[in-house]
C-alpha cells in the first residue's frame, strides 16, 4: 500500500498529470523488478502516454500493476496503474497507460504562498461572534492559509489564536469555500503613504485554515491549485 498525502478527486488527478506533463517531470515505472525513466508525452481525458527508451514486453506486463514515480515540485508524487495492452491503443509509439484512480503525495514541499494581485479583489467575508459583519481583502494565499488586510480594525476580533468561523473566501470565477480562519499573526502593515494619511492603520492579518472535513479541505486545494497554475501561465504569457 501507498503512503503519503491521497488525492482522490479525478479533477485534482488530472489538474496534477497535466502540470506535470508541461513542465516534463522526470518520472520512473516499474514492473517484475525491472524499471524505466520517461516523462508525460501527452494526456488525455483517459489515458496518459510515455515514450520509453526500452521496449516494454505487453505479453510478460499484461493486467499488471506499474509503479510510478513523479519527482515533482510538490514532492515525490506516487501511483500504480496498467498499462493498456489490449488492441494495443498507442500515439506514434508511445505507450499508452489509464488515469489513476488515486495518486500520493509521499514528500509535499512547502506549499507556494501566492501574492493576490490588487485587481482580482479576492476577499474574505462573516460575522464576529457578535454578529457585526466583516469583509476584507485577500493580501496573499497558500493551501494551508492566507493573509487579508483589514483597516481600522477592533483588534478584540483579531487576536492571535482567536478563530473567525464560518468565514466565505471569495475567489470570483474560481467560486467561493467556507472555512474556519485562525489568527496566527497581526502586523501593521506599512506602504509608500504619506504621514498625514496614516491615520487610517492597515493590518495585515494572518490565519491558518481549519477546515470543517476532507470535502472543504479538498475544495480549498483545488482552488489554491488553479490559481498557481493560472498565474504561472499568465506570467508566462508576459514574457513571450
Amino acid at each position: 500500500m501507498l503512503e503519503g498525502e491521497p488525492k482522490r478527486s479525478k479533477y485534482e488527478i488530472m489538474a496534477i498529470l497535466r502540470e506535470e506533463f508541461r513542465v516534463k517531470s522526470r518520472l520512473t515505472l516499474s514492473c517484475k523488478g525491472m524499471s524505466w525513466q520517461s516523462n508525460i508525452q501527452k494526456i488525455d481525458g483517459l489515458f496518459f502516454y510515455l515514450n520509453v527508451s526500452d521496449p516494454i514486453d505487453l505479453n510478460m506486463h499484461k493486467n499488471v500493476d506499474f509503479k510510478f514515480i513523479i519527482y515533482s515540485k510538490l514532492g515525490r508524487i506516487e501511483f500504480n496503474t496498467y498499462q493498456v495492452s489490449d488492441g494495443e491503443i498507442r500515439l506514434d509509439g508511445f505507450w499508452c497507460f489509464t488515469i489513476p484512480d488515486s495518486i500520493y503525495i509521499v514528500q509535499r514541499r512547502i506549499s507556494p504562498r501566492l501574492r493576490i494581485q490588487d485587481d482580482c479583489q479576492f476577499y474574505c467575508t462573516g460575522r464576529y461572534k457578535d454578529g457585526v459583519r466583516y469583509k476584507n481583502i485577500l493580501n496573499d494565499i497558500s493551501e494551508g492559509g492566507c493573509s487579508f488586510i483589514a483597516t481600522n480594525v477592533d483588534l478584540s476580533y483579531h487576536s492571535k489564536g482567536s478563530v473567525l468561523y464560518n468565514s466565505t473566501m471569495v475567489f470570483g470565477e474560481y467560486g467561493n469555500v467556507v472555512v474556519n480562519l485562525r489568527i496566527v499573526g497581526v502586523v501593521e502593515f506599512r506602504d509608500d503613504i504619506n504621514e498625514e494619511q496614516c491615520e487610517i492603520k492597515r493590518y495585515r492579518i494572518s490565519c491558518m485554515f481549519l477546515h470543517k472535513n476532507s470535502g472543504y479541505k479538498e475544495r480549498m486545494e483545488r482552488v489554491v491549485f488553479k490559481l498557481i497554475v493560472d498565474n504561472k501561465i499568465k506570467n508566462r504569457r508576459l514574457f513571450i
